[in-house]
């Protein structure tokens, strides 16, 4: 996925903070963030490819990993 930000609260799903994108929120175990993401894709290429068009609204955003409730970000 791309996380498009973090926040220490959860916004509702259609909050205009997400100017217009479908967004889930994910929050680790042990965290009191909550990290916004952006689609679900089978591999690295295509959220790279999604993250083209995402910067656009987010210039921040990064291609992030998720398992469960584990996000870390791709390189």
């Amino acid at each position: 996925g791309v996380q498009i930000m973090g926040l220490g609260r959860r916004l509702s799903s259609g909050d205009p903070a997400f100017k217009g994108l479908d967004v889930y929120a994910v929050k680790g175990e042990f965290s009191n963030i909550y990290r916004y993401i952006c689609g679900k894709h089978d591999s690295a290429d295509k959220a790279k490819a999604s993250l083209l068009n995402i910067s656009k609204k987010f210039p921040e955003a990064f291609v992030v990993e998720i398992k469960g409730t584990e996000v870390k970000r791709v390189k």
